[in-house]
């Protein structure tokens, strides 16, 4: 796992967790080709339901890529009314009845301060008016803000606004934290987590880096690197990396930043550690990994006109991901066109962490039960036809 907040925020015994990768077996029920949290999800509800034998397999370290690198946010009603996200309500719904049901079951640093979307002025102000009926139409909580209100929400919010455009029970999760849970689990069942593993071939067999392992089938969840896994079985969903800069202040008392706000290009808010975080740049330039300084400075600039008493604070530490970008903006969660042996869940963009537990449960039903009472017709990957190669 790469360096960002949720790295050093990380307690010892879940440090350990995903620093520890176990040995490749030779055989396995399922192979779950990607361990950030739409595969993890998925290998934990594929152990839920029964199967004794998963094996998860990652390329390079245990949540390491975009899985370790996100904001965490468990934003269901503002992503709700995205461009493009009307259908996936029903797995946003899902997963966040799901993200309830993981609470009960282990810690990870859950928060509920809400989302508040800044209203820059009064055509934007009807706007917002708008998105908050649908949200509630969506079945989710909206409420528009007055200038008043939303200084009484966020004292420490700086600028001329039109109002504010509030999602209560929006809130955020550590999703490293959510993953070491996860990983637990899947080996307390008798499953395995590998690091280092790289899947060389889909099968059968599965051909690893480590060796072959047997397997009845394989979950592609490589997240932006999946079109380049499946591309040999003539298959290549229209998934593309998008780069995400993030950076964290030091530890500043609890309240100074109560919601998660976001502006027209970034979003900040507070860890219950006390670091202040932001960012949310997207950024076209493939797998490059190489810093953007003047991305960073960007960030800070807006992070000082928003929250002004925090502009002089350092940067702690700043992080980039790569999310999957689909050219429809819904995932791909379903079989590999052509292929009963092959399943995919992948291209979630902005809502890995957000719907990982509902994408987990559904393809885990559609493994072993043939169909999931998940609607997700419209992400089958059936869309996206298999290539003349």
């Amino acid at each position: 796992m790469r360096d960002s907040i949720w790295r050093r925020t990380l307690g010892e015994a879940d440090l350990a967790v995903l620093e520890t990768s176990d040995e490749a077996p030779a055989s396995a029920d399922i192979v779950v080709v990607g361990a950030g949290p739409i595969g993890l999800a998925t290998a934990y509800y594929l152990v839920e339901a029964g199967v004794e034998n998963v094996c998860v397999i990652d390329r390079g370290d245990l949540l390491g890529e975009a899985g370790g690198a996100n904001a965490g946010g468990l934003w269901f009603a503002h992503q709700s009314v995205a461009e493009g996200a009307a259908s996936a309500v029903p797995l946003l719904a899902e997963s966040a009845v799901l993200y309830d049901e993981l609470e009960d079951r282990f810690a990870f640093d859950r928060t509920y301060g809400g989302l508040l979307e800044l209203i820059e002025d009064q055509a934007a102000h009807s706007i917002a008016v708008g998105r908050a009926a649908a949200a509630r139409n969506a079945g989710f909580e909206a409420e528009i803000l007055n200038t008043t209100e939303m200084r009484d929400l966020e004292p420490g919010l700086n600028g001329d606004f039109a109002g504010g455009l509030l999602y209560p029970d929006d809130g955020q999760v550590h999703p490293a934290k959510l993953a070491a849970g996860w990983i637990r689990r899947i080996r307390e069942a008798g499953g395995k987590v590998c690091a280092a593993t790289e899947a060389l071939r889909l099968g059968p067999p599965v051909v690893t880096s480590a060796g072959n392992i047997e397997a009845q089938c394989v979950v592609v969840a490589c997240g932006a690197w999946t079109p380049l896994t499946t591309q040999a079985l003539g298959w290549t969903p229209p998934i593309r990396p998008v780069r995400g800069t993030l950076l964290a202040l030091p530890e500043m008392p609890s309240g100074t930043i109560r919601s998660a706000v976001i502006g027209p290009k970034y979003y900040w808010w507070q860890l219950p550690s006390g670091a202040i975080v932001g960012g949310g740049s997207e950024e076209l330039v493939a797998f490059d990994r190489s810093p953007n300084e003047a991305i960073v400075a960007e960030i800070r600039a807006d992070l000082a006109a928003r929250f002004p008493t925090l502009a002089a604070q350092p940067t702690v530490c700043s992080w980039t991901g790569f999310r999957p970008h689909c050219g429809d903006l819904l995932p791909v969660i379903g079989g590999v066109p052509g292929r009963d042996d092959v399943f995919v869940s992948a291209g979630h963009f902005r809502m890995g962490v957000m719907t990982a537990p509902g994408s987990g449960l559904a393809l885990a039903q559609l493994i072993v039960d043939g169909e999931t009472e998940i609607d997700i017709e419209a992400m089958s990957p059936e869309r996206f036809a298999l290539s003349s190669a």
